[in-house]
């Protein structure tokens, strides 16, 4: 089991390295190493059940401690949403899990779990959890934890489980439970009471949720608080809460906004935890559940430490680095193992204690120089060719066209498409086309017309040299000695053509 959970804390390590720098395995006299087929069948026969029981079981105790510490108002405060984390790409697991479906048939090119977590919004401790195929839809797995939801405690849902029987089912299924959520825009009801931003709405529970459920009534009621964020947006907050001396709109909407915890928590899980991994490790359906039942653990376990530290320095538990004390906590786990005193284990966990007091969460610096983006360096070194296209190629120089040989413009466009025709699709042509001002009055070419008409032949090298006459080609000051060099080279090299193409 301590194999599982170091897993989650070493995501960047092999099961075999874990094993040996953790010294997890017990010792044996007839051998000096673990192979990892053992490794593997070990895990196999574990299971994934003990992980669960050992996750529920830490999950309850540790919320329930420090109670007065992190209550609001005498309740303690949850939020409840559903998350995906992708899997190994194997057959067992796509069989299983399944994977999101796209447009045309496609679907998802790594199988998908789905999981909905009850979370303390204080801690970020898991209180609970369910998971299971990504087919699966968020009420359903929400309606499976309302029952589990403690008691003297506000739960705030995300906008997307708004639903009349989950919502009923958590204030009728215990003592002293409530809920806040947003509306949604569609949502419809009647003014019961109340003013214009503090309201008591009274809403008709749809007959497809009575079906379902029928000992839900025809209406249900809730408190209709009116919430503003930093950016000017408004919002409807839906609540259980009723009673208006005790419970401010302030309150409610405090509560609300601290919803947000929840998706910090899915942060520290999946990316900060897990090391940004595409996937899962296990590739069969029963080491993947396993496998998270150990995440959450080890997650819960350094919660824990954090909530802990952050008591004991006076701070609230979200003011201290969740990635600083991640590392911390691996450095501190490796060198317990590697000491063979189990004695000095107990200074050891203190020792981590007091240095995750001294790891809060740094604001940074405003930003001292304007965004930029850079170019990203090229792994290889670059090779400037120096050759012509058609030389490459063809080993010729280029085409040398005149435009006293045509007599008007299809002509010339003809000769171009048999070019452009007679070499491969792949490969470019070099055309130099030679325009000769005292020739252009007689053609009634404009020039930028010839640029427009030659790059509709979708040409993908065209080089296009105007000659000029002595004196125009003395003024042209904007070219270098080296392009006028290049210039005289490829003009000496050109091959004149006098007459039609074939």
């Amino acid at each position: 089991m301590w194999l599982v959970i170091a897993l989650a804390l070493y995501r960047h390590q092999s099961i075999s390295e874990v094993v040996d720098e953790l010294d997890l395995a017990l010792p044996a006299r007839d051998a000096s190493f673990v192979s990892k087929s053992a490794v593997a069948q070990a895990r196999q026969r574990t299971g994934a059940a003990p992980l669960a029981w050992l996750f529920r079981e830490s999950a309850s105790n540790w919320v329930a401690q420090d109670p007065a510490q992190y209550q609001f108002k005498g309740f303690s405060l949850f939020a409840l949403d559903g998350t995906t984390l992708r899997t190994a790409d194997s057959a067992a697991n796509r069989a299983h899990f399944g994977a999101p479906a796209g447009v045309h048939g496609r679907v998802g090119s790594y199988p998908q779990l789905r999981a909905v977590t009850l979370t303390a919004v204080c801690t970020h401790l898991v209180r609970d959890v369910e998971f299971g195929p990504y087919d699966i839809n968020e009420m359903l797995s929400a309606g499976k934890l309302i029952p589990r939801v403690p008691e003297n405690s506000f739960t705030v849902f995300d906008r997307g489980l708004l639903s009349a029987q989950i919502l009923c089912n958590l204030v009728a299924g215990g003592q002293n439970r409530h809920f806040i959520i947003a509306a949604k825009s569609n949502t419809r009801w009647d003014v019961a009471t109340g003013q214009p931003g503090d309201q008591m709405v009274r809403m008709r529970v749809s007959p497809q949720a009575r079906k379902k459920c029928p000992g839900l009534p025809e209406f249900w009621q809730a408190r209709a608080v009116l919430s503003v964020d930093a950016r000017g947006r408004q919002r409807i907050l839906l609540s259980s809460l009723t009673d208006r001396r005790h419970f401010k709109p302030a309150d409610i909407v405090a509560c609300y906004q601290r919803r947000w915890q929840i998706e910090t928590s899915y942060h520290e899980l999946k990316q900060s935890m897990l090391g940004m991994e595409l996937t899962l490790r296990s590739q069969s359906v029963e080491g993947v559940y396993q496998e998270m039942w150990g995440a959450l653990i080890a997650y819960n376990l350094i919660r824990l430490e954090m909530a802990k530290a952050a008591l004991e320095a006076g701070r609230a538990p979200e003011d201290l680095s969740f990635i600083r004390a991640f590392h911390t906590t691996q450095y501190e786990m490796t060198w317990a193992a590697a000491t063979r005193s189990y004695g000095k284990l107990p200074a050891l966990l203190m020792r981590l204690r007091e240095r995750l007091k001294q790891l809060p969460n740094e604001k940074r610096p405003g930003r001292t120089c304007a965004r930029a983006v850079k170019s990203r360096p090229f792994r290889y070194t670059v090779r400037f060719l120096k050759k012509t296209l058609t030389e490459r190629h063809y080993g010729l120089g280029p085409v040398f066209l005149h435009f006293d040989m045509f007599r008007s413009l299809p002509a010339l466009l003809l000769v171009i498409t048999r070019l452009r025709l007679r070499s491969a699709r792949h490969i470019s042509t070099a055309i130099i086309v030679e325009a000769i001002s005292r020739r252009r009055s007689r053609l009634r070419i404009h020039r930028l017309r010839i640029n427009r008409l030659i790059h509709r032949l979708c040409i993908d090298r065209l080089c296009v040299h105007r000659l000029r006459s002595r004196r125009s080609h003395q003024r042209a000051n904007h070219r270098t000695a080296q392009q006028r060099a290049d210039y005289r080279t490829a003009v000496s090299a050109a091959t004149p053509v006098r007459g039609r193409l074939a």
